[in-house]
């Protein structure tokens, strides 16, 4: 979905469900043949994947609200008629601990991603550690 489609629970449900297969494609390619090859590519995924644990937070917390927004209103029923509030409290206390435990992966991926920020691939047969101040070789 591009900035100039609207907006519909049917768009949103396909984007949710693409992020699945998604994940799945990454975790063949990462450990196919010949999988990852360079820190810097390592790098670049967890910072991605640290950028989409924020972004899966924030998502968490755009449902709680519509769901808060949508009860507040009286559109919310239930299935077997009862009052739909238990529900939805259970849904907004779960929704607010799954945003802190994404924020807390996109933590954990930031920090793995600093980590390997000086971390870099030698030429195979070069056992000698590059230097660092090539200037001084």
């Amino acid at each position: 979905m591009d900035e100039h489609e609207v907006s519909s629970d049917e768009n949103i449900e396909f984007l949710a469900g693409d992020l699945p297969e998604r994940v799945r494609s990454l975790n063949r390619l990462a450990q196919g043949l010949p999988g990852l090859t360079e820190p810097a590519a390592a790098y670049t995924i967890l910072g991605n994947l640290a950028q989409a644990s924020y972004e899966l937070a924030e998502t968490a917390e755009q449902i709680d609200a519509f769901l808060t927004r949508e009860l507040e209103s009286g559109r919310l029923g239930h299935d077997r008629g009862e009052d739909p509030v238990a529900a939805v409290t259970t849904a907004h206390d779960v929704l607010g601990w799954a945003a802190e435990q994404s924020a807390e992966l996109g933590d954990s991926f930031r920090r793995a991603a600093s980590a390997l920020a000086p971390i870099h691939g030698r030429m195979p047969g070069n056992s000698r550690r590059p230097s660092r101040m090539w200037w001084r070789s």
